[in-house]
């Protein structure tokens, strides 16, 4: 019986540490008063806005159908199949593989995925290559 209570103790005492830890990743929005936008947590949210998608180095990209293929065939699908709100996609284009794109999403709880998309053997984005990014575990 007294052994059951010291296991007990120290289970307690081991985990309260780390639910103390998990809350203080979060940001208390009772500590930004004097920001001129007023912030409120994501769990609390009911709409979003639509995420930021950032282009980097677009300039590589092989024009502005490329980057229109990329948007029907990765971000919006990618958007429409999450089931947690996107904050960012971030599109990267890389001058040593310009066969594939780096993509990363951000969601509004501050999860992440990344990716390498590849191009088939035409040169396009398959329309399914966006599912990369939901299979577990990341590649």
């Amino acid at each position: 019986m007294l052994r059951a209570c010291v296991v007990q103790f120290l289970c307690l005492a081991c985990f309260l540490p780390l639910i103390a830890f998990g809350d203080s990743l979060q940001i208390e929005t009772s500590r930004i008063t004097s920001a001129p936008i007023r912030y409120v947590q994501h769990s609390s949210l009911h709409e979003f806005p639509v995420p930021v998608i950032s282009w980097r180095r677009g300039g590589l990209a092989s024009g502005v159908r490329e980057i229109e293929e990329i948007k029907e065939k990765v971000i919006y699908p990618t958007i429409v199949e999450s089931r947690k709100p996107v904050a960012a996609i971030s599109v990267e284009f890389h001058q040593a593989n310009p066969r594939a794109i780096g993509v990363v999403i951000i969601w509004s709880d501050g999860d992440t995925r990344e990716a390498l998309i590849d191009k088939n053997e035409k040169g396009q984005y398959d329309s399914h290559a966006y599912k990369i990014l939901f299979a577990k575990p990341t590649p």
